[in-house]
């Protein structure tokens, strides 16, 4: 039979000829959808900017970023482009779509058939784990494991529905836990794998790209709904500001080879890349709430309405959340942090945290993130050399010599 309908999925293995691999057109496609997801749980907590709001942002943000991760991480273990695998993953972008229309519902309490759509999705991800089971019998002890996990998850998911709120959201953490749990230990029980050539570092990028693009949105939003006046404008202007240095912040470590590097490692590589893969999770939630809080503080700016606390939690606290875990990532990297590269983002968050109970206005908050950010940005582009400048074989006398923070 023709490969294009029925190829068996392999694992992709680093043969040594291959230095990097690039997501694929299905890949990129099965992220859009995730800008639709992340545009619906920002707009949720624009409509409630209260602690609550807050809550809930975080809360339902954490299973949709899992689901985005199980489903990349299996790709990125995995060659496969059949028209069975591209059914399956079609298949879940319409049950994401689904689910991120549906989230001011599930915060009411409603929408229990998204707990039918999840545990579908991780159906999906069972069944695909079987046939890399199947595929390749030297890993069977890895995907096993997987398949299980996966299963479970989407067994809690599947339970969820017919429990009423608040149990039901407690079963959707244990979803997410399950195979969260799982990953590092399935790691560390099976030893002699094969060497994996891993592009997830790519993968992360394109999701904070995604993040990054509600605080552009912010900004041309809250242009848009008020007067073009100088106070607007300025302010418009730092919160792109912001953006700007937060995006170069996360890239200017960027390793490509992070992952694959750290999958061939020890157990404490292995540690350090589990704290490289979940850290991104506080920089996706801290950058699309300080994006809403940009837009909160240009309208406030604007005379549109006042600036309460919760847009300022969103803006300064938003971004403080954001950049200690881009500190977290960096640190967990093959090249590491220096340890007052790490020092200062620590410091920096930490004067971020406390803007954000503190009791300034709109103007204040802003120029502040952003003044820390650019600052922070101009000071690591002088101090820091990229990891490609940097040998690998020289990446432990690097972090000696710098100070490292890592063990």
């Amino acid at each position: 039979m023709d490969d294009r309908w029925l190829k068996p999925p392999l694992f992709r293995r680093a043969d040594g000829s291959a230095v990097h691999r690039q997501a694929t057109w299905l890949e990129l496609f099965f992220d859009l959808v995730f800008v639709v997801a992340v545009a619906g749980l920002a707009g949720l907590l624009r409509d409630d900017l209260s602690a609550t709001g807050l809550g809930w942002f975080a809360f339902l943000l954490f299973p949709m970023w899992w689901l985005w991760m199980d489903f990349s991480y299996y790709a990125d273990q995995f060659d496969s482009d059949d028209v069975v695998y591209r059914l399956a993953l079609l298949a879940v972008m319409a049950g994401i779509l689904s689910v991120s229309r549906v989230a001011s519902e599930i915060v009411e309490g409603g929408a229990g058939w998204g707990a039918f759509v999840f545990a579908g999705m991780y159906g999906v991800l069972c069944g695909l784990y079987v046939r890399a089971y199947r595929a390749n019998p030297e890993l069977r002890p890895l995907t096993g494991r997987y398949a299980v996990a996966m299963a479970v998850a989407g067994g809690l998911y599947l339970a969820s529905a017919v429990v009423p709120a608040p149990g039901r959201f407690g079963l959707w953490l244990a979803a997410v836990a399950v195979p969260m749990v799982n990953s590092p230990v399935a790691y560390y029980q099976v030893p002699g794998l094969p060497s994996q050539l891993s592009h997830m570092p790519e993968r992360f990028g394109l999701f904070t790209i995604i993040a990054l693009g509600e605080s552009v949105v912010a900004v041309a939003q809250g242009i848009a709904e008020t007067p073009s006046t100088p106070a607007v404008l300025a302010a418009s202007g730092a919160g792109f500001a912001l953006a700007a240095a937060l995006w170069w912040t996360y890239f200017i470590r960027d390793d490509a080879s992070a992952l694959s590097a750290e999958l061939e490692g020890g157990r404490s590589d292995l540690l350090r890349s589990h704290v490289y893969g979940y850290a991104h999770y506080g920089v996706y939630a801290g950058v699309v709430a300080a994006g809403v809080g940009v837009e909160e503080a240009i309208l406030a700016v604007g005379g549109e309405h006042a600036f309460v606390p919760a847009a300022r939690w969103t803006l300064a606290g938003g971004t403080a959340v954001a950049l200690a875990a881009m500190a977290a990532i960096h640190w967990a990297s093959p090249h590491g942090l220096p340890g007052r590269s790490l020092a200062l983002r620590l410091a920096v968050a930490a004067v971020l945290a406390g803007l954000a109970v503190g009791n300034v206005g709109a103007s204040v908050a802003l120029a502040v993130s952003a003044g820390l950010m650019v600052a922070l940005a101009a000071v690591e582009t002088a101090a820091l050399p990229h990891p490609s400048s940097l040998p690998n074989e020289a990446a432990a006398e690097d972090a000696s010599r710098s100070g490292s923070a890592r063990p």
